[in-house]
Protein backbone atom coordinates (compact mmCIF):
# COMPACT_ATOMS: atom_id res chain seq x y z
CA UNK A 1 0.00 0.00 0.00
CA UNK A 2 2.96 2.31 0.74
CA UNK A 3 4.38 1.61 -2.54
CA UNK A 4 1.04 2.42 -4.26
CA UNK A 5 0.79 5.94 -2.41
CA UNK A 6 4.85 6.30 -3.95
CA UNK A 7 3.66 5.50 -7.06
CA UNK A 8 0.58 7.42 -7.59
CA UNK A 9 2.15 10.38 -6.00
CA UNK A 10 5.21 10.28 -8.35
CA UNK A 11 2.60 9.67 -11.35
CA UNK A 12 0.63 13.04 -10.61
CA UNK A 13 4.03 15.05 -10.35
CA UNK A 14 5.39 13.61 -13.61
CA UNK A 15 1.95 14.13 -15.18
CA UNK A 16 2.31 17.85 -14.32
CA UNK A 17 5.63 17.67 -15.69
CA UNK A 18 4.62 16.70 -19.12
CA UNK A 19 1.87 18.74 -19.36
CA UNK A 20 4.50 21.86 -18.33
CA UNK A 21 6.62 21.16 -21.31
CA UNK A 22 3.33 20.42 -23.44
CA UNK A 23 4.87 21.55 -26.86
CA UNK A 24 7.92 19.43 -26.27
CA UNK A 25 5.77 16.14 -25.69
CA UNK A 26 3.32 16.90 -28.63
CA UNK A 27 5.88 17.11 -31.45
CA UNK A 28 7.78 13.73 -29.73
CA UNK A 29 4.24 12.21 -29.83
CA UNK A 30 3.50 13.33 -33.57
CA UNK A 31 7.02 12.50 -34.28
CA UNK A 32 6.10 8.85 -33.06
CA UNK A 33 2.77 9.22 -34.90
CA UNK A 34 4.54 9.83 -38.03
CA UNK A 35 6.78 7.30 -38.52
CA UNK A 36 4.46 4.36 -38.60
CA UNK A 37 2.35 6.28 -41.17
CA UNK A 38 4.95 6.88 -43.63
CA UNK A 39 5.81 3.35 -43.67
CA UNK A 40 1.77 2.39 -44.10
CA UNK A 41 1.71 4.53 -46.86
CA UNK A 42 4.54 3.03 -48.57
CA UNK A 43 3.70 -0.36 -48.10
CA UNK A 44 -0.10 0.46 -49.54
CA UNK A 45 1.91 1.87 -52.25
CA UNK A 46 3.41 -1.29 -52.93
CA UNK A 47 0.53 -3.45 -52.52
CA UNK A 48 -1.42 -1.39 -55.20
CA UNK A 49 1.55 -1.46 -57.13
CA UNK A 50 1.84 -5.53 -57.26
CA UNK A 51 -2.12 -5.67 -57.58
CA UNK A 52 -3.15 -5.70 -54.32
CA UNK A 53 -0.90 -7.16 -51.27
CA UNK A 54 2.51 -7.48 -50.76
CA UNK A 55 3.66 -10.38 -48.86
CA UNK A 56 0.51 -11.64 -48.59
CA UNK A 57 -1.05 -8.11 -47.21
CA UNK A 58 -3.83 -6.25 -48.75
CA UNK A 59 -4.03 -2.30 -48.28
CA UNK A 60 -6.53 -3.08 -45.94
CA UNK A 61 -4.92 -5.72 -44.01
CA UNK A 62 -1.78 -3.27 -43.97
CA UNK A 63 -3.27 -0.50 -42.37
CA UNK A 64 -4.88 -2.67 -39.91
CA UNK A 65 -1.47 -3.63 -38.83
CA UNK A 66 0.19 -0.53 -38.69
CA UNK A 67 -2.52 1.45 -37.03
CA UNK A 68 -2.13 -0.96 -34.35
CA UNK A 69 1.61 -1.07 -34.24
CA UNK A 70 1.62 2.79 -34.11
CA UNK A 71 -0.44 1.94 -30.54
CA UNK A 72 1.27 -1.35 -29.01
CA UNK A 73 4.60 0.45 -30.25
CA UNK A 74 3.62 4.12 -28.21
CA UNK A 75 2.26 1.97 -24.95
CA UNK A 76 5.45 -0.20 -25.55
CA UNK A 77 8.64 2.13 -25.83
CA UNK A 78 10.91 3.85 -23.08
CA UNK A 79 13.12 7.16 -23.86
CA UNK A 80 15.04 6.28 -20.66
CA UNK A 81 18.66 5.59 -22.62
CA UNK A 82 18.49 8.35 -24.59
CA UNK A 83 18.81 10.56 -20.98
CA UNK A 84 20.65 8.69 -18.59
CA UNK A 85 23.99 9.67 -19.39
CA UNK A 86 22.32 13.39 -18.69
CA UNK A 87 21.03 12.64 -16.08
CA UNK A 88 24.92 11.37 -14.72
CA UNK A 89 26.70 14.60 -16.27
CA UNK A 90 24.27 17.18 -14.58
CA UNK A 91 24.33 15.38 -11.09
CA UNK A 92 20.60 14.61 -11.14
CA UNK A 93 21.37 10.86 -10.51
CA UNK A 94 23.22 11.90 -7.67
CA UNK A 95 20.29 13.65 -6.30
CA UNK A 96 17.96 10.46 -7.21
CA UNK A 97 20.29 8.13 -5.44
CA UNK A 98 19.16 9.92 -1.84
CA UNK A 99 15.69 8.97 -2.04
CA UNK A 100 14.87 5.42 0.19
CA UNK A 101 13.75 4.40 -3.65
CA UNK A 102 14.69 2.74 -6.27
CA UNK A 103 15.50 5.03 -9.35
CA UNK A 104 13.81 2.77 -11.20
CA UNK A 105 10.28 3.63 -10.20
CA UNK A 106 10.31 6.97 -10.75
CA UNK A 107 11.30 6.12 -14.65
CA UNK A 108 8.12 3.51 -14.33
CA UNK A 109 5.56 6.02 -13.37
CA UNK A 110 7.16 8.45 -16.08
CA UNK A 111 6.90 6.40 -18.55
CA UNK A 112 3.16 5.17 -17.81
CA UNK A 113 1.77 8.70 -17.41
CA UNK A 114 3.67 9.95 -20.64
CA UNK A 115 1.61 6.98 -22.34
CA UNK A 116 -1.48 7.65 -21.04
CA UNK A 117 -1.11 11.62 -21.76
CA UNK A 118 0.08 10.37 -25.14
CA UNK A 119 -3.32 7.98 -25.55
CA UNK A 120 -5.12 11.43 -25.84
CA UNK A 121 -3.66 12.04 -29.38
CA UNK A 122 -3.27 8.32 -30.77
CA UNK A 123 -6.57 7.63 -29.95
CA UNK A 124 -8.02 10.21 -32.46
CA UNK A 125 -5.23 9.55 -34.63
CA UNK A 126 -6.42 6.03 -35.02
CA UNK A 127 -9.50 6.76 -35.46
CA UNK A 128 -9.52 9.11 -37.75
CA UNK A 129 -7.36 7.43 -39.74
CA UNK A 130 -9.35 4.49 -39.31
CA UNK A 131 -12.37 6.40 -41.28
CA UNK A 132 -10.45 7.40 -44.16
CA UNK A 133 -8.14 4.45 -45.06
CA UNK A 134 -10.86 1.91 -44.03
CA UNK A 135 -8.26 -0.87 -42.04
CA UNK A 136 -9.11 -4.55 -42.42
CA UNK A 137 -9.47 -5.98 -38.47
CA UNK A 138 -11.28 -9.40 -38.45
CA UNK A 139 -11.21 -9.39 -33.96
CA UNK A 140 -12.57 -12.97 -32.22
CA UNK A 141 -12.46 -13.03 -28.80
CA UNK A 142 -9.22 -14.98 -27.95
CA UNK A 143 -7.54 -12.59 -29.84
CA UNK A 144 -8.38 -9.77 -27.98
CA UNK A 145 -7.89 -11.88 -24.53
CA UNK A 146 -4.63 -12.89 -25.36
CA UNK A 147 -3.42 -9.63 -26.96
CA UNK A 148 -3.48 -7.97 -23.22
CA UNK A 149 -0.89 -10.35 -21.68
CA UNK A 150 1.19 -9.81 -24.48
CA UNK A 151 1.24 -6.10 -24.51
CA UNK A 152 1.46 -6.09 -20.48
CA UNK A 153 4.73 -8.86 -20.98
CA UNK A 154 6.03 -6.60 -24.47
CA UNK A 155 5.71 -3.45 -22.08
CA UNK A 156 7.44 -4.84 -18.77
CA UNK A 157 10.16 -6.68 -21.24
CA UNK A 158 11.29 -3.60 -23.23
CA UNK A 159 11.17 -1.33 -20.41
CA UNK A 160 14.06 -3.40 -18.35
CA UNK A 161 15.80 -3.68 -21.78
CA UNK A 162 16.16 -0.50 -22.50
CA UNK A 163 16.61 0.37 -18.74
CA UNK A 164 19.24 -1.76 -19.30
CA UNK A 165 20.79 -0.48 -22.24
CA UNK A 166 20.93 2.70 -20.54
CA UNK A 167 23.07 1.71 -17.60
CA UNK A 168 26.08 1.83 -20.43
CA UNK A 169 25.94 5.68 -19.57
CA UNK A 170 28.16 4.70 -16.09
CA UNK A 171 30.77 3.22 -18.10
CA UNK A 172 30.79 5.78 -21.04
CA UNK A 173 30.33 9.42 -21.66
CA UNK A 174 28.84 9.26 -25.04
CA UNK A 175 26.29 6.77 -25.53
CA UNK A 176 25.23 7.46 -28.54
CA UNK A 177 26.61 5.05 -30.82
CA UNK A 178 24.89 2.72 -28.34
CA UNK A 179 21.49 3.80 -28.85
CA UNK A 180 21.84 3.88 -31.85
CA UNK A 181 23.02 0.41 -32.95
CA UNK A 182 20.05 -0.41 -30.23
CA UNK A 183 17.40 1.65 -32.45
CA UNK A 184 18.42 0.28 -36.14
CA UNK A 185 17.87 -3.21 -34.58
CA UNK A 186 14.48 -2.94 -33.18
CA UNK A 187 13.54 -0.55 -36.27
CA UNK A 188 14.74 -4.25 -38.60
CA UNK A 189 13.44 -6.74 -36.17
CA UNK A 190 10.60 -5.39 -34.41
CA UNK A 191 8.31 -5.49 -37.49
CA UNK A 192 8.54 -1.44 -37.65
CA UNK A 193 9.92 -1.18 -40.83
CA UNK A 194 7.76 -4.34 -42.37
CA UNK A 195 5.93 -7.32 -40.64
CA UNK A 196 8.91 -10.34 -40.67
CA UNK A 197 6.66 -12.22 -42.63
CA UNK A 198 7.94 -10.27 -45.73
CA UNK A 199 11.29 -11.29 -44.36
CA UNK A 200 13.34 -14.61 -45.65
CA UNK A 201 12.10 -17.67 -43.93
CA UNK A 202 14.97 -18.27 -41.87
CA UNK A 203 15.58 -14.44 -41.00
CA UNK A 204 11.81 -14.26 -39.91
CA UNK A 205 11.65 -17.09 -37.50
CA UNK A 206 15.49 -16.32 -35.89
CA UNK A 207 13.62 -12.61 -35.68
CA UNK A 208 10.82 -14.43 -33.66
CA UNK A 209 13.14 -15.20 -30.45
CA UNK A 210 14.89 -11.54 -30.56
CA UNK A 211 13.22 -9.58 -27.76
CA UNK A 212 12.31 -6.75 -30.49
CA UNK A 213 9.77 -8.71 -32.41
CA UNK A 214 8.17 -9.83 -29.12
CA UNK A 215 8.43 -6.42 -27.47
CA UNK A 216 6.43 -4.86 -30.25
CA UNK A 217 5.07 -7.01 -33.42
CA UNK A 218 3.88 -9.98 -31.08
CA UNK A 219 0.74 -8.29 -29.43
CA UNK A 220 -0.03 -6.58 -32.81
CA UNK A 221 0.21 -10.26 -34.89
CA UNK A 222 -1.79 -11.68 -32.09
CA UNK A 223 -4.68 -8.52 -31.78
CA UNK A 224 -4.79 -9.17 -35.75
CA UNK A 225 -5.36 -12.93 -36.14
CA UNK A 226 -2.09 -13.30 -37.78
CA UNK A 227 -0.70 -16.00 -35.16
CA UNK A 228 -2.19 -19.20 -34.03
CA UNK A 229 -3.08 -20.15 -30.44
CA UNK A 230 -0.01 -22.31 -30.00
CA UNK A 231 2.26 -19.26 -31.60
CA UNK A 232 0.73 -17.04 -29.32
CA UNK A 233 1.48 -19.24 -26.34
CA UNK A 234 5.14 -20.19 -27.37
CA UNK A 235 5.60 -16.18 -27.62
CA UNK A 236 4.78 -15.53 -24.23
CA UNK A 237 6.36 -18.23 -22.80
CA UNK A 238 9.84 -16.76 -24.42
CA UNK A 239 8.88 -13.06 -23.58
CA UNK A 240 8.35 -14.13 -19.90
CA UNK A 241 11.89 -15.80 -20.37
CA UNK A 242 13.45 -12.53 -21.84
CA UNK A 243 11.68 -10.09 -19.27
CA UNK A 244 13.42 -12.67 -16.51
CA UNK A 245 17.02 -12.52 -18.12
CA UNK A 246 16.47 -8.59 -18.62
CA UNK A 247 15.49 -8.17 -15.30
CA UNK A 248 18.82 -9.82 -13.53
CA UNK A 249 20.74 -8.24 -16.05
CA UNK A 250 19.45 -4.64 -14.21
CA UNK A 251 19.84 -5.85 -10.74
CA UNK A 252 23.41 -7.01 -11.89
CA UNK A 253 24.53 -4.28 -13.87
CA UNK A 254 23.08 -1.62 -11.01
CA UNK A 255 24.97 -3.13 -8.15
CA UNK A 256 28.22 -2.90 -10.25
CA UNK A 257 27.55 0.29 -11.81
CA UNK A 258 26.15 2.19 -8.46
CA UNK A 259 30.06 1.27 -7.01
CA UNK A 260 31.94 3.07 -9.49
CA UNK A 261 29.63 6.60 -9.70
CA UNK A 262 31.35 9.46 -8.78
CA UNK A 263 28.42 12.59 -8.73
CA UNK A 264 29.19 15.18 -10.95
CA UNK A 265 27.42 18.45 -12.00
CA UNK A 266 24.91 20.43 -9.98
Amino acid sequence: MRLFRIYLLSALLHLKEHLIYRASVLIWLFSMLLEPVVFMMVWRAVALAEGGSAGGYTQGTLTAYYLALMVVNHLTFTWIMHEYAYRIREGVLAGQLLYPLHPIHRDVTMNATYKLLGLVLFIPAFLLLSVFLKPEFQFEPWQVLAFLPTLALAAAMRFLMEWAVAQTAFWYIETSSFNQAYYVATMFFSGRIAPISMFPDWLSAVARYLPFWLGVALPVETLLGSLTPEEVMSGMVIQAAWLAFFAGLVAWVWSRAVRRFGAVGG
